[in-house]
């Protein structure tokens, strides 16, 4: 690996890293037979945000989004892949992969 993947690596990592710590979260109403979850935002994860959502005696919760946060992961992923190959050495050697 060169330099400038090395630091490329390093701030992928950084990123996955901050996107763990700070998902999406999504409201959820169990009521009955009815289940709705509407996106409540982004909040730290020891630390959620507020449900906005209000229905009276309707039960109301948020909980991490994980699809939308395996989708971000995902696109940071092929993004950094993208990145490898785009600064591997002109003279077409690009290292190890790890």
């Amino acid at each position: 690996m060169n330099e400038k993947q090395k630091v490329l690596f390093k701030v992928i990592t950084v990123a996955a890293v901050l996107m763990g710590l700070i998902p999406p979260w999504t409201n959820v109403i169990n009521y009955q037979d009815v289940h709705l979850e509407h996106p409540a935002g982004y909040g730290f994860i020891f630390d959620p945000p507020a449900s906005k959502l209000t229905g009276g005696n309707v039960p109301v919760s948020v909980k991490v989004d994980v699809a939308r946060l395996l989708v971000q992961w995902a696109t940071l992923a092929l993004a950094g892949v993208g990145g490898y190959f785009s600064f591997r050495d002109r003279d077409g050697k690009h290292g190890a992969v790890i």
